[in-house]
Order: C-alpha cells, then sequence, then structure tokens
C-alpha cells in the first residue's frame, strides 16, 4: 500500500512505473493480484508489466493485449547466466504488432542490437562511475573511453541488422519495415 500512496502522491515526477518486478520471488499469482490492485487505483495506464521466463508465451500475449486499456509499455527480462537464449523477437514483433514499446531489463550483451527494444538497462553502466570511465554508444558498439588517461577500449555488440537496416527504437519505427526486418531475425533464428 505504501507504494500505491507513493505513485498516487508524486504522479507528476514519472511517465511510467514498473511493477513490482517480483513473479520470481511471490509467485505469479501474487503478480497478478498485484497487477488488479494498481487497476483498480487507476495507475494501470502509466504500469510497465514485467515478463519473465517463469511465465509463458501466452502470459506476454495477454500482457500485451491487456495493454490496448492501459500501458502502451512493456518489459522483459534479459539474459541470464546459464540459461536458454529467450525468443526475444517473437516476444518483440507480437508487441510491435499492438503497437506497445517494450523495454529490455539486464540488457548488457553482445546481442544489444539483434532485438529491437525501445528501451534497455543495465547496472553496468552505473559502474562506469566507479571506474571513472564514460561509455558512448556509438552505433551498435559501446564505446568506453577513460577521459583522465585517453584510453579507449571498444566493446563490439553485434550489428547484424540493426547497423545492415538502420533499426531504431523509437515510436516511429512500429510500422511495416520494422515487422519486416523483424521477420528476417525470427527466420534467422529458425535457422540456428
Amino acid at each position: 500500500r505504501d507504494f500505491l500512496e507513493w505513485l498516487h502522491k508524486n504522479s507528476s515526477l514519472y511517465d511510467y512505473f514498473v511493477e513490482l518486478d517480483i513473479s520470481e520471488i511471490m509467485g505469479l499469482d501474487f503478480v497478478l493480484r498485484w497487477r488488479n490492485i494498481i487497476a483498480k487505483h487507476g495507475l494501470w495506464g502509466r504500469c510497465i508489466q514485467a515478463w519473465h521466463t517463469d511465465m509463458t508465451f501466452e502470459h506476454w500475449e495477454a500482457m500485451v493485449g491487456s495493454s490496448m486499456d492501459g500501458s502502451r509499455y512493456v518489459a522483459m527480462q534479459g539474459l541470464r547466466g546459464n540459461t536458454d537464449m529467450i525468443p526475444y523477437n517473437k516476444f518483440i514483433k507480437l508487441a510491435y504488432q499492438n503497437e506497445v514499446r517494450v523495454h529490455g531489463f539486464a540488457f548488457t550483451s553482445q546481442y544489444t542490437c539483434d532485438f529491437a527494444f525501445s528501451s534497455v538497462d543495465s547496472t553496468t553502466w552505473m559502474c562506469t562511475a566507479e571506474y571513472g570511465t564514460i561509455l558512448v554508444l556509438d552505433g551498435c558498439r559501446v564505446r568506453q573511453v577513460h577521459p583522465q588517461y585517453g584510453q579507449e577500449k571498444f566493446l563490439k555488440l553485434a550489428p547484424r541488422f540493426a547497423a545492415q537496416n538502420n533499426l531504431s527504437r523509437d515510436e516511429s519505427q512500429l510500422d511495416g519495415s520494422l515487422i519486416s526486418n523483424m521477420e528476417k531475425m525470427i527466420e534467422l533464428e529458425r535457422r540456428v
């Protein structure tokens, strides 16, 4: 209840908020009940629902479908060590077909540019303050610059389709060209 009170009291400070991302701890039933409470409090339109691998594709379909009367933004977990690759393109394509944006949690990997997320985050970006470097996104590369010593280190990310097809993560790309490019990526995943 404290979280809901805070959301109401500070609603002018945010556009969206992420639901309490606790399905792996509390279970899916708890999360579904929590989503209903958020909706009853009139906050559903600004809530970013989070999908994790303890959920099914059918849950994802419901999330992007229910977004028609709620938020136009959903999120999904990033890659984790020793886990199978999630078919991100399948998920993202369905969201974009429903005109819903997708955020990738904890997404700092060589695959970042292979998926047309609307946005991503990672605590890795905060580590730069600890080490005194600056990370700059340069196309599909993350350029790490150490200003004090003039050192540069490039962390090459996979630019396959993003560079070839000029994929953009903004709302203007929710058209047929992005879907067409995503279909190409999905077909490539099937072959691999």
